[in-house]
């Protein structure tokens, strides 16, 4: 699983799949923000493994917040995707699904048809 990282200035969200389920991970990823200086707030959803940091720009950047994440082994960013990565990931995925709806009704209708060409020639 990919680990999605959406950032705006003073803010960062990252999505953990370890901690996705498990509370208590997810308290500890908290944890390691308490006493960074900058960090203004740190959110957590463990239902979706999501940490939400805020941050002070002056202070410090995106790039720490995940540098914290990756020396405690919270994040590896050869699996992150990001924003961009993951809208595009979705619309393939939603365009697969729409082409085979599309598909199932052709071949249903096409089937349809014929059922009633036969029982037409039938009768």
């Amino acid at each position: 699983m990919n680990y999605y990282v959406h950032h705006t200035p003073g803010r960062v969200r990252v999505r953990i799949p370890d901690i996705k389920g498990d509370a208590r991970k997810g308290k500890r990823v908290e944890k390691l923000f308490e006493n960074v200086e900058g960090i203004d707030e740190v959110t957590l959803n463990a239902l979706t493994g999501s940490v939400v940091v805020h941050y002070d720009t002056d202070m410090t950047g995106s790039d720490a917040v995940l540098r914290i994440l990756k020396e405690n082994d919270y994040f590896d960013d050869t699996k992150a995707i990001t924003n961009e990565q993951y809208i595009q990931s979705s619309v393939s995925k939603a365009g697969k699904s729409f082409g085979k709806v599309v598909f199932g009704w052709v071949v249903g209708k096409a089937i349809e048809d014929t059922g009633f060409a036969i029982l037409a020639a039938l009768i």
